[in-house]
């Protein structure tokens, strides 16, 4: 399987794509290797009314609609705690079910 990953930082305004696509054995790795204390240390400096977004990273399942977001909430006492969002399309079903269901990314 392959991943599309998008990098959320908290003194930038874009989202950034990593060109690069990760197979699922380097998912794990990057996680696990991304400054998150580094990128905490400049969310806790900056001011309020500049912050765009909490240190983040989104894995994005390719050819599906999946994907799984980490966001680093805060950190207490050296160690970091995270926000988990899991992203899946729902079923919607058309006139209660009768004509069938379909899959829409919420």
């Amino acid at each position: 399987m392959k991943y599309k990953v998008f990098i959320c930082y908290p003194d930038k305004s874009e989202i950034e794509i990593k060109e690069k696509e990760l197979d699922s054995n380097k998912v794990l790795d990057f996680f696990l290797n991304y400054p998150w204390i580094e990128q905490m240390n400049i969310f806790r400096l900056m001011s309020e009314e500049l912050i765009q977004y909490n240190p983040s990273v989104r894995f994005k399942k390719l050819n599906s609609k999946y994907s799984l977001e980490l966001s680093c909430a805060n950190e207490k006492n050296g160690k970091l705690s995270f926000n988990i969002w899991f992203g899946k399309p729902s079923k919607i079903k058309i006139l209660l079910g009768l004509f069938g269901s379909i899959e829409k990314k919420r």
